[in-house]
């Protein structure tokens, strides 16, 4: 899962430079006289990639919220199969998103839709952010699986 995490957070940080890039050009031409065409729609598709694109590497990295107030309080051997519980459920969550992402998507392909301005088709865009949910729902159920793994071993787990 590391190297997935790592290729797609890659790919969205070329992504994010170019959104920059993107809006600094814009923003410069457009005093000028010559805004750059489709800016709106360009940023928003490309943001949605951007952040799908960290998912995986976001929650590889525990860079989430997590609130432990009443589970610090439980032995580790309990805190530990809590935790795997939860990162069950929410892999399963993540994994529904992904799953009604790609709906969505086959039917706006289905239906032709486009973008208003330039036109572009962006179903892929969304089966795209379905697979960035689908690679968190994949790093939460293997964190899990570890952390029922650990307590079964007596371990510290994660």
């Amino acid at each position: 899962m590391r190297r997935l995490n790592d290729l797609l957070l890659a790919v969205g940080s070329l992504l994010l430079l170019a959104l920059m890039l993107l809006s600094v050009i814009n923003l410069a031409l457009r005093p000028l006289g010559y805004p750059v065409t489709g800016t709106f729609e360009l940023m928003g598709l490309g943001t949605s990639l951007v952040a799908a694109s960290a998912l995986g590497y976001s929650i590889e990295q525990k860079a989430h919220i997590y609130v432990d107030i009443l589970f610090r309080r439980f032995p580790p051997g309990l805190r530990r199969l809590s935790g795997a519980a939860g990162g069950m459920v929410t892999a399963l969550f993540f994994a529904a998103v992904a799953w009604e992402l790609v709906r969505k998507g086959a039917g706006i392909r289905g239906a032709g839709e486009v973008t208003e301005t330039l036109g572009l088709r962006f179903y892929p865009v969304i089966f795209a952010v379905a697979g960035g949910f689908g690679v968190a729902a994949l790093n939460l159920a293997c964190m899990a699986v570890r952390r029922i793994a650990a307590s079964g071993e007596g371990g510290q787990g994660e």
